[in-house]
């Protein structure tokens, strides 16, 4: 069976130990036909130009250095550039098994545009990386995107994210540069509007190493909850009712707090706090099962409430935002 030859692109803000792994990998991988595309903001030094020479013994590198610029912006520069007519989207931070290409490829056709799968988290990451990981492959944590991080059975999707995307081209698709995040959301919607579809495959895996808890995932969480709040004050058909959930926690939040103050204390006062005991028992069974050792357990805990408070906090201020400039549509 003769398969398509694919350029795996990966957008690169700075040189450092992980896009160094990416590239090393990709190397590694098991597919006959395929070269490497790099867009870092500068070119590497000598020392590691010769290192990335010594890899290519096999491969054809790219690289095409553009500055500063956001992952959409740099994905653009280089499909422009190349001639394929398939592509492979990897993150600098994450990084293919070795059959990725291979189980992943074969499954484009006329009718799926783009195949996906998993980003799982790696196998020796440190306990600080590990408990976000644990919560991003839960429901509770990561809502029904918690397919991203966790194998399923094979189904067609919505929506995947372009750290383990392969895709037949669309030459009138493009990448939304305005986007610093939710750029392959807004991707697979232009796909499917085309009449394209994506296809999930849980063997089409990449490792991607997660955030420290608790500042950089509580960061992380923000930034996702900060685009869809202005995706759903936008009217965008990305933008599903239940991620505004979180935001809705905060809210209750910040009233259970202010009642508390405001109000005399009373037997009924403590109904309020029924929500928040539920809350706390889901949490509390959830980390259970994710971990297996106590300390994981109390941190994936913590690790849920801080996600989804940070989630929640830029849910509302990115809805607020866009409402106070009058909700214009800028994407999807």
């Amino acid at each position: 069976m003769q398969v398509p030859f694919i350029s795996i692109i990966i957008p690169i803000m700075e040189w450092n130990p992980w896009a160094v792994e990416c590239v090393t990998c990709c190397l590694e991988l098991d597919y006959p036909d395929f070269d490497i595309w790099l867009a870092p903001n500068n070119p590497p030094d000598a020392g590691l130009a010769e290192r990335l020479n010594l890899l290519d013994r096999r491969r054809i590198i790219h690289v095409l250095p553009t500055g500063p610029g956001n992952p959409s912006q740099k994905r653009n520069v280089l499909m422009r550039a190349i001639h394929s007519d398939y592509v492979a989207l990897i993150d600098s931070d994450a990084y293919p098994r070795r059959d990725w290409l291979r189980q992943g490829g074969c499954l484009l056709t006329d009718d799926v545009a783009i195949v996906a799968g998993p980003n799982l988290t790696p196998p020796n990451e440190p306990l600080s990386r590990r408990i976000a990981g644990n919560v991003m492959q839960s429901r509770w944590g990561f809502g029904q995107a918690n397919i991203r991080h966790r194998c399923v059975p094979r189904h067609y999707v919505r929506e995947m994210p372009t750290c383990n995307m392969i895709v037949k081209r669309d030459p009138g698709v493009w990448f939304h540069e305005e986007l610093d995040t939710g750029e392959d959301m807004v991707l697979c919607e232009d796909y499917i509007r085309n009449g394209k579809r994506i296809l999930y495959d849980p063997d089409v895996v990449v490792y991607h190493h997660r955030r420290e808890i608790f500042l950089p995932f509580i960061k992380q969480f923000f930034c996702y909850g900060y685009y869809k709040g202005r995706l759903f004050c936008q009217g965008s058909s990305i933008a599903y009712g239940w991620q505004a959930l979180p935001a809705l926690f905060v809210l209750y939040l910040v009233g259970l707090v202010v009642l508390s103050f405001a109000l005399p204390p009373t037997s009924w006062l403590g109904v309020l706090y029924l929500p928040l005991l539920s809350y706390v028992l889901m949490i509390g069974i959830e980390s259970v099962r994710a971990a297996h050792v106590m300390a994981e357990r109390i941190l994936t805990g913590l690790a849920f409430v801080a996600g989804h408070i940070g989630y929640g906090g830029g849910y509302l201020l990115g809805y607020m935002q866009s409402r106070l400039a009058g909700c214009k549509k800028t994407a999807a």
